[in-house]
């Protein structure tokens, strides 16, 4: 059963600046005569040569298994070999003993191409981006194997013991930034909900076409037709909210206990984004997602969620409410 309602979560969005120069194109200037023309030219190469010589750098890195997750390239670790490293438009592939070499002018952007990892392996030093300004800038990059039953599939989890569920209730948090952005409390069952925060409840009533909205300050129920579906965020549907690149990536991360239950932790490393979901082994469903890109952060997570244990009478309007009834408006 899948009942959706939007909130509205965190847009990180990212920019890209660029910069262009200007060229002087004034051919009256001494050095650009025919008789300085030579001179110039040999003197011009020498000099872009010579820049080039000393911004050129050779850098040698590795790619290790870090299976004590230390984040340190022990004696006894070996590297991983076949990785794609993207640096300056280019590709290296790491070795069979997970080294590679790079030989180009300096800052060198240095990236992982996560999609080349092996299945269920996922980073442990936290330095899968590097800019490496000289010849021994680079930190060993390490990513550790999921193991035994932990390997397990984040698609069949999602999907597991949805039939089950008849009503469900949570309250959901929200944080950007550090900042708490107040809770929401929601309520569903097949056909109707309930979302309610400090100032207004709002009603969804399928099973009666109606749609409620009651202001606790003035006592007041707005009722109109419920013309259209609303949509919400909810465990069902946060991970709704993720590009498909970032749900490919996901790597398994371990088991915790979270809000008294046991769930499974996944996190996703694309460049620039990084996503972390906690879901709830019982019936696959998502009770916490965070997310970071550009330095801003983003946590949306649903506490005390409750399976099947929803009384009805929290879709019934307030009792006493003055009633504003515009169903009949314009029929």
């Amino acid at each position: 059963m899948r009942k959706s309602v939007l909130t509205g979560f965190v847009c990180l969005l990212m920019f890209t600046l660029s910069a262009c120069g200007n060229t002087d194109s004034n051919t009256d200037r001494p050095e650009n005569s025919p008789s300085n023309s030579t001179g110039s030219a040999t003197e011009n190469s020498t000099a872009e040569s010579t820049a080039e010589s000393a911004q050129s750098i050779e850098v040698n890195g590795i790619i290790f298994e870090d299976l004590n997750e230390n984040q340190i390239f022990d004696a006894d670790e070996i590297g991983l070999s076949g990785i794609d490293i993207i640096y300056s438009g280019s590709i290296v592939t790491s070795s069979d003993d997970g080294t590679f070499l790079i030989e180009a002018a300096a800052p060198i952007a240095i990236q992982i191409d996560i999609g080349t990892l092996p299945a269920g392996y996922h980073l442990t030093t936290q330095n899968d981006t590097q800019t490496v300004s000289d010849a021994d800038g680079f930190e060993p990059i390490g990513y550790a194997p999921a193991s035994g039953s932990e390997a397990l599939s984040i698609d069949t989890l999602l999907n597991a013991n949805h039939d089950a569920i008849q009503s469900y209730a949570f309250d959901l948090y929200m944080n950007t930034n550090g900042m708490e952005a107040g809770s929401l409390h929601y309520a569903a069952n097949a056909t109707n909900f309930v979302a309610e925060d400090d100032n207004m409840i709002t009603y969804y009533l399928g099973d009666s076409g109606k749609i409620g909205v009651y202001t606790k300050a003035s006592n007041q129920l707005m009722v109109t037709p419920a013309t259209e579906t609303m949509e919400m965020v909810t465990p069902f549907t946060a991970v709704e909210q993720l590009e498909p690149d970032a749900i490919d990536a996901m790597h398994y991360k371990g088991t915790e206990t979270f809000d008294g239950k046991t769930v499974h932790i996944f996190k996703s490393e694309i460049p620039g984004f990084t996503t972390e979901l906690y879901i709830w082994d019982t019936y696959g469903l998502v009770v916490q997602m965070s997310t970071e890109a550009n330095g801003n952060s983003a946590v949306m997570a649903f506490r005390n969620l409750i399976i099947n244990d929803v009384d009805d009478s929290v879709f019934a309007f307030p009792a006493g409410a003055e009633i504003i009834d515009l169903t009949n408006l314009g029929g």
